[in-house]
């Protein structure tokens, strides 16, 4: 069947939508081109709001497998699932989640009103996904609780991805870890860019190399150091 569907969009992308299992052999076997991930999603939001980024860093190994045999679909909310905002209980760590979709490889999706920081549990119940899909404002002022800085967060990371075409097949390795500090470092499979994403949760700063040049980071980095509850891009 989709070989006839190919013929007839062939400049369609097809994705699966798949929980758990070998995302490869069902890409491969599938004739799909893609697959939604959600090990990364569950890591993301879990390693943040329990503060152990080992978990992050174990599925980061599998998605930089995956990577090398296809491009997954990357997300932190979809209409199946709570809030991310309403997973991260503590929202100075919210733009966390937000850096880590548009650094990591992969082709991010934004889930409408999680860059207003919407917040919204699904429930296991007939309709227990209202929450999760409301009817959006119309004005952006309509929004009376939306962080003031996350939608702007959302773009800036948007448009260092588009300065950054690369990140989307990039090769991932982890540099530093511990339960509240990440450092990833990010390298074109073809080329010779490389980018780090340094993140942390924890209410010290957390210093960064020498030559680092920071393109994005919330809130600004000082002294060379990533902010308490902070995170940073840097090339270098």
């Amino acid at each position: 069947m989709l070989p006839a569907v190919r013929e007839e969009f062939p400049d369609a992308w097809f994705v699966g939508e798949m929980i758990h299992g070998n995302y490869i052999d069902y890409v491969e076997t599938s004739g799909l081109d893609s697959v939604t991930q959600y090990e990364l999603w569950w890591a993301i939001w879990s390693s943040i709001d329990k503060i152990n980024f080992h978990e992050l860093q174990w599925t980061l190994g599998r998605h930089a497998k995956f990577v090398e045999h296809f491009v997954p679909l990357t997300f932190l909310g979809n209409h199946d699932v709570s809030r991310v905002a309403s997973q991260i209980s503590d929202p100075r760590h919210w733009s966390h989640a937000v850096a880590l979709l548009g650094f990591l490889p992969g082709v991010p999706c934004v889930y409408y009103g999680d860059e207003f920081g919407l917040q919204a549990v699904k429930e296991n119940r007939p309709s227990g996904d209202d929450a999760v899909r409301p009817e959006m404002p119309k004005e952006r002022w309509l929004f009376t609780h939306s962080p003031p800085d996350l939608d702007q967060i959302y773009r800036r990371m948007i448009g260092l991805r588009r300065r950054s075409p690369w990140l989307v097949d990039a090769v991932i390795e982890t540099e530093h870890v511990d339960n509240a500090r990440l450092l990833i470092r990010a390298r074109a499979r073809h080329g010779e860019q490389s980018l780090a994403l340094a993140l942390n949760l924890t209410g010290e700063p957390f210093a960064l190399a020498d030559s680092a040049d920071v393109l994005e980071a919330e809130p600004a980095v000082a002294n060379g150091a990533v902010a308490p509850h902070g995170w940073a891009v840097v090339a270098g």
